[in-house]
């Protein structure tokens, strides 16, 4: 995915585990990565675009 289209709902799905973090889009895999430090274990959640945006139906799950 490089590219988003506007007037276009998305799913985008994040799981944290452990030091680990995964990122999907519309169920396709955009970001795996693995933090160096283990800083994930608890925190707060944000949402940020760098344009108009809207999100809906926010779900935090433990």
């Amino acid at each position: 995915m490089t590219a988003v289209d506007t007037n276009t709902w998305y799913n985008l799905k994040v799981i944290i585990a452990g030091n680990n973090i995964r990122a999907y889009v519309d169920g396709y895999p955009l970001i795996n990565r693995t933090n160096s430090v283990n800083q994930l274990a608890s925190g707060k959640i944000g949402l940020r675009s760098t344009c108009d945006a809207e999100f809906d139906d926010v779900v935090v799950k433990n």
